[in-house]
């Protein structure tokens, strides 16, 4: 009985360690899409905002992020301007490939500062 014990609490051990392994984190700041003008912008409060290139003080939508594994959820409000428009009320699934790069629909997004 006492080896049983300890065969499950080895399993429950493994179980800890494997999930940890694979939890992402991503830093907040400014993430890019190559080849156009779009930002995002994370912040450590869970909210997101989507900005341009070429006006970086005009926020042109805003969402919340959510991160849970290498699961990236972001959420837009339902109001969003300019090359943001197609965003709004929408929610888009990634996957966070390190702490400087995401991806998915297509899309590789990369860090590019605070």
């Amino acid at each position: 009985m006492k080896h049983k014990k300890n065969v499950v609490l080895l399993g429950m051990l493994l179980l800890v360690f494997v999930s940890t392994v694979h939890a992402q984190t991503l830093k907040t700041g400014r993430f890019a899409y190559p080849g156009t003008d779009l930002i995002l912008r994370f912040f450590p409060n869970g909210t997101v905002q989507g900005i341009t290139n070429s006006m970086p003080n005009s926020i042109l939508a805003i969402g919340r992020y959510s991160i849970s594994g290498s699961r990236l959820v972001i959420t837009f409000n339902s109001q969003a301007s300019g090359d943001w428009q197609i965003v709004a009320g929408k929610t888009y699934v990634y996957t966070v490939d390190d702490d400087e790069t995401f991806s998915g629909n297509g899309e590789q997004w990369v860090r590019i500062g605070s």
